[in-house]
């Protein structure tokens, strides 16, 4: 078990956690069975994308910005009607892998993930490109401690 607790007081003082919520480094890339064949082939590594991923309890599922897809050159496999906090959209689902660098946590697949509208600048500046729902959130432990302005993430 790996325990990892993450101070969101920024370098100006500046209470992260007030403004973004929960934020973690993210690698986003092809399916995992691509990225071992390309391994096992010794061929070149497939590109990565990298950003921040806030985590999004109310969210039963997990969204990663269309664009991340389209850098990656992954397409989109089925488009779906889903109910968002904006109401009912159709949206793009693809496959995918992603993989957080601060946990202790082995690559997990993204099969059918949705394309949301996710892309802001968080308040230091970085690319927030992932929204993790419930859906990943079920492999971890996830503590949100408001007035110390840090959260935990306990992995298995």
């Amino acid at each position: 078990m790996s325990r990892r607790e993450f101070d969101c007081i920024g370098d100006d003082g500046l209470d992260v956690l007030l403004f973004d919520g929960p934020l973690v480094e993210v690698e986003i890339t092809a399916p995992l069975e691509f990225v071992d064949y390309l391994r096992a082939s010794a061929l070149p590594a497939f590109p990565i994308i990298r950003g921040l991923a806030q985590i999004d309890t109310g969210a039963a599922v997990s969204a990663v910005d269309p664009s991340v897809f389209e850098r990656l050159g992954i397409p989109s496999i089925d488009r779906e009607m889903v109910q968002t906090a904006h109401g009912l959209s159709e949206l793009d689902r693809y496959n995918a892998s992603v993989s957080f660098p601060q946990l202790d946590l082995s690559p997990l697949s993204l099969r059918y993930v949705l394309g949301g509208q996710i892309l802001r600048q968080s308040a230091e500046g970085a690319d927030i490109i992932m929204l993790v729902g419930r859906d990943l959130l079920q492999y971890l432990t996830f503590t949100y401690d408001g007035p110390c302005a840090r959260f935990i993430i306990v992995t298995p």
